[in-house]
């Protein structure tokens, strides 16, 4: 089943190549993973496109012993290892997390010879850097109760779905400050 969403959801982006959906279905590896567990981490020497199905996991940076949340990624999405790489980061689950991996190589692959593959990998790659730029917006606006309704705008899925040390890392901003400006709404 969630190879079949998977595919929707690349069949939303450009048709799928029957060449592409006989490699995926024979290489797609479907993992589970239990809460703050390391998916992939900058040590990972498999590069990998991941698609995920259910749960919400988040990209982080280490920084001395502690983990910064750089984006957060909930089901439906897909990351790309260069992108994740190039935020010298983790992904780590937040609470249960299902997920479908590809070797990149085999993608790469395949782009050399279908076009479908090149079309796919190109979006993706191309929402990678959207979202990554999205990141930095945030994080960059400087009043901190803009900066939480710039994030409620436009990430609202968030909110109310993971713990809120998460939401403060990623909005840069101490869990305390965050409790107290949510506290300004109610």
């Amino acid at each position: 089943m969630a190879m079949i969403r998977m595919l929707a959801q690349l069949e939303l982006i450009y048709p799928v190549s029957k060449a592409l959906f006989a490699e995926i279905y024979k290489i797609a590896k479907f993992t589970s993973v239990a809460n703050n567990r390391h998916i992939s981490s900058p040590l990972s020497f498999e590069k990998r496109f991941i698609y995920i199905d259910n749960g919400v996991c988040q990209i982080a940076r280490k920084i001395g012993t502690k983990l910064i949340t750089i984006r957060l990624i909930d089901r439906g999405s897909f990351i790309a290892h260069e992108a994740m790489s190039a935020q010298a980061g983790y992904i780590q689950s937040i609470g249960p997390v299902e997920f479908i991996s590809i070797p990149a190589v085999v993608l790469d692959r395949l782009a050399v010879t279908d076009k479908s593959t090149n079309i796919i990998l190109s979006v993706l790659m191309q929402r990678e850097l959207a979202e990554m730029n999205l990141s930095i917006i945030t994080c960059s606006i400087k009043p901190t109760r803009k900066r939480l309704d710039y994030f409620r705008a436009n990430q609202p899925i968030f909110e109310d779905s993971i713990p809120l040390k998460y939401i403060a890392s990623y909005l840069g901003m101490r869990l305390e400050t965050l409790i107290r400006l949510r506290k300004c709404y109610t």
